[in-house]
């Protein structure tokens, strides 16, 4: 069973890029990449995706994909959770 939420705490980088990191057990959670759903969020409701971004953070001999959610208006510490409200909408809830 999937589970009904992601949670996590926003980073310095997720904060100042505008985006929410996404580990990859929790990718299934979200619709698949690159296919637009509805955000809603204390910012308003926007249209987003799921992105893939290339990454070497573990060296060229390591290659592989870092997933992240873009999502404006974060701040650093913020405890945040994803709730799936549909197959198409999702609503992020800033926790504290």
């Amino acid at each position: 069973m999937r589970a009904a939420v992601y949670q996590r705490r926003v980073s310095v980088d997720e904060a100042r890029a505008g985006y929410l990191f996404v580990l990859k057990g929790s990718v299934p959670f979200f619709p698949p990449l690159g296919r637009e759903f509805r955000l809603e969020s204390p910012a308003g409701a926007e249209v987003t995706c799921l992105e893939a971004e290339a990454c070497a953070c573990r060296g060229p001999e390591k290659p592989h994909q870092h997933w992240r959610l873009p999502v404006g208006g974060l701040a650093r510490g913020q405890r945040v959770r994803v709730e799936k409200l549909s197959e198409d909408a999702y609503r992020l809830v800033v926790v504290d």
